[in-house]
């Protein structure tokens, strides 16, 4: 179900702050573009990389020898993805992981709450 979320909501609330869960190692947001391009260029030893899309997956079927390497696939459809999300930082965070990299999800308003999430868990 939908949940409606005003402009403006100055209640202390959880999900109404900057932060809310963040890895401890540091996450980077990618569009589908951009991640594509980090990986065909090359990665750091231990990457993580928390992806949905075929794209993403057809390059990292090229890499399952490499076992430096750390990967999740999240959901395409949004329900899966959210539902996956924490889950999924939580594993990678707590594995060999030195970074992780995220595949954004689209950026329209269906997605709002899934990116305001991300938002918070990338916040510095």
């Amino acid at each position: 179900m939908e949940v409606e979320e005003p402009d403006v909501h100055t209640v202390a609330v959880p999900g109404n702050v900057k932060a809310h869960y963040q890895p401890s190692k540091r996450l980077t947001i990618l569009s589908t573009q951009a991640l594509t391009s980090r990986l065909q260029l090359g990665y750091a030893p231990n990457t993580g990389i928390l992806y949905y899309s075929s794209e993403i997956e057809s390059i990292l079927s090229g890499h399952r020898d490499i076992n430096e390497l750390v990967d999740l696939k999240l959901g395409a459809e949004k329900a899966k993805y959210a539902q996956g999300l924490y889950y999924g930082l939580h594993q990678l965070d707590q594995s060999s992981a030195t970074e992780i990299l995220l595949e954004a999800p689209p950026r329209t308003p269906k997605w709002r709450d899934v990116n305001d999430r991300l938002m918070r868990a990338a916040a510095q």
